[in-house]
């Protein structure tokens, strides 16, 4: 499988070395899939932000006005039911990314079986300024 944020950090780098090795990365829906989940974690976040700033003014507001108290739990499950949402999309997403990577190129577990460029190595090499490593051809 390849590491998702190396694919991203270095694209090009990755579609090189999968060339030599005979896979291959659509790269229009990796970025387009990078996208929305970049985007979907954002927007989570924000949700997340809000139903914590809620939860506080519960706090507050539990001391000082109970009335109001129980229009902000109806906000806020409707707000924890977005989040529930949103997170759903968001494992959606990430299941998709790690399905195109692990299938655009030769996994470390099996790239002997699978990939004739690193049947013929016994050595692992690395990529420039990164730990990733990768079977050389």
């Amino acid at each position: 499988m390849l590491d998702l944020k190396l694919v991203a950090q270095n694209p090009d780098a990755v579609v090189e070395r999968l060339l030599t090795r005979g896979g291959n990365l659509d790269f229009g829906d990796f970025r387009a899939l990078v996208s929305q989940r970049s985007a979907a974690y954002v927007s989570l976040e924000s949700l997340q932000a809000k139903r914590n700033a809620a939860n506080e003014e519960m706090k507050r507001l539990a001391k000082q006005d109970p009335a109001a108290l129980e229009r902000l739990r109806g906000d806020l499950r409707t707000l924890s039911q977005e989040i529930k949402e949103q997170e759903k999309q968001r494992d959606a997403l990430d299941e998709r990314l790690s399905a195109l990577l692990l299938t655009s190129g030769c996994s470390t577990s099996s790239a002997r079986r699978r990939c004739p460029a690193a049947a013929s190595s016994s050595t692992w090499g690395t990529w420039p300024g990164s730990s990733a490593r990768w079977w050389p051809s």
